[in-house]
């Protein structure tokens, strides 16, 4: 008969140390790769784009967009001939960019801009196509083409004991994927410039800080528990939104 670290002797397994330490370190991995997610929201998008959303659902959602440095410098060379017109960028270097990315394209005279996909690169042309749809509009000469990600980030899965809770996340609306396993809750909350906070995202260009709170749980029931319950951790930091506030 096995003796438990208690000193009382049990005849069923007993949760480790390891485990308890997996969930710590899981939840703290999983809350600083979130964070640095988060600390990209807004950067290099101009003012117009709504680079963050977010829904009090219990747990949230959080939406976040960024521009990658891609395309940095990258500018229309001529006006485009119509709302499905191929884009020339000559004169600037459009290497990393792919089919299937995402661009955002931004008139900066006319204040107006769009984010599209990308249907195809020639980089010996210095084209880019987008025949998945038309733009809302015709852009001229000299707007700025900005290589852009968005990420959703909520708590989901599992069957209805909510065994198999992960933080997922999901690409400009695609298919979610498991971005950390066996996270319980998400909640955030929002720290505003006027040095308020709330868990409603009410203003968000005014966003300085959001607070990160996350419930993790063992990868398996603790079966010393009488009803076979799962050891949890709580985890919390906070991180500043450093491409706000800026101007």
């Amino acid at each position: 008969m096995a003796v438990g670290r208690d000193g009382i002797p049990r005849t069923h397994y007993e949760l480790s140390d390891f485990d308890v330490g997996h969930v710590r370190t899981g939840i703290r991995a999983a809350a600083e790769l979130l964070a640095e997610e988060i600390r990209k929201t807004g950067y290099m998008l101009p003012s117009i784009v709504t680079t963050i959303e977010a829904s009090n659902s219990d747990p949230d959602t959080l939406t976040i967009r960024y521009a990658t440095p891609v395309l940095a410098g990258v500018v229309l060379d001529q006006d485009m001939g119509d709302e499905y017109g191929i884009m020339s960028c000559t004169g600037n270097s459009i290497s990393g960019l792919y089919a299937g990315d995402w661009i955002y394209i931004y008139d900066e005279n006319g204040g107006v801009g769009e984010a599209f996909m990308a249907t195809g690169v020639d980089y010996h042309n210095n084209t880019i196509s987008h025949d998945l749809g038309p733009l809302t509009r015709t852009y001229p000469a000299g707007s700025q083409l900005l290589a852009v990600e968005s990420y959703s980030f909520f708590v989901g899965g599992g069957g209805m004991d909510n065994s198999s809770q992960d933080l997922m996340m999901s690409h400009f609306g695609g298919t979610p994927e498991v971005f950390a396993e066996n996270i319980e809750t998400l909640d955030f909350v929002y720290y505003y410039e006027d040095g308020t906070s709330s868990n409603q995202l009410t203003n968000p260009g005014q966003v300085r800080m959001i607070g990160i709170n996350v419930t993790a749980k063992s990868l398996r029931p603790d079966l010393n528990s009488p009803n076979g319950e799962y050891r949890k951790r709580d985890f919390s930091l906070k991180v500043k939104l450093r491409n706000f506030g800026l101007e």
